[in-house]
C-alpha cells in the first residue's frame, strides 16, 4: 500500500491524558461521597466516552451527577493538563522515524481550550 499520511489521536496517543482524567474525575467522584481509586477509574474509564464515565459513576453513588459535574470536570481536567501532561513515553522517536506527512486530530474541546500537544515539542511534527 501506498500511504500519503498518518493521523494520530491525540488523548492517550500522542499525550497522556488518560491517567490525569481518570485521576480528576476519581477526585470529583470521592468529593461526592463514593469511594473509587485510581485503579478502579483507570480500569473502567481508560479509553471510554465521558458518558460512559458518568453514566458509571451515577450508578456508583446511586443519585443523578449535580448539573455542573461536566463542566467542572473539563475545567479541573484542563487545569491539571496544563500543569502535568506529558508526551506518551517514545512519541517523538516514533514520529521521527516515520516517513509520512503526519496530522494529530484534536477533540473539538482541545480546540476550545488551546489545549495542544505544544507544550510537549510535538508541533514540531505538524
Amino acid at each position: 500500500m501506498n500511504y500519503k499520511c498518518i493521523i494520530f489521536d491525540c488523548d492517550g496517543v500522542l499525550v497522556d491524558s488518560e491517567s490525569i482524567s481518570s485521576a480528576v474525575l476519581t477526585s470529583m467522584t470521592n468529593e461526592l461521597g463514593a469511594t473509587i481509586s485510581n485503579e478502579e477509574a483507570l480500569h473502567h474509564f481508560t479509553g471510554k466516552s465521558l458518558k460512559f464515565c458518568l453514566d458509571y459513576i451515577e450508578s456508583v453513588l446511586g443519585k443523578p451527577l449535580p448539573t455542573d459535574f461536566d463542566m467542572e470536570f473539563r475545567k479541573r481536567s484542563f487545569e491539571q493538563f496544563s500543569l502535568h501532561l506529558q508526551p506518551i513515553e517514545g512519541i517523538h522517536e516514533l514520529l521521527n522515524s516515520l516517513n509520512y506527512s503526519v496530522l494529530c486530530r484534536f477533540k473539538r474541546t482541545h480546540r476550545k481550550n488551546n489545549s495542544k500537544p505544544y507544550h510537549h515539542k510535538l508541533i514540531l511534527f505538524f
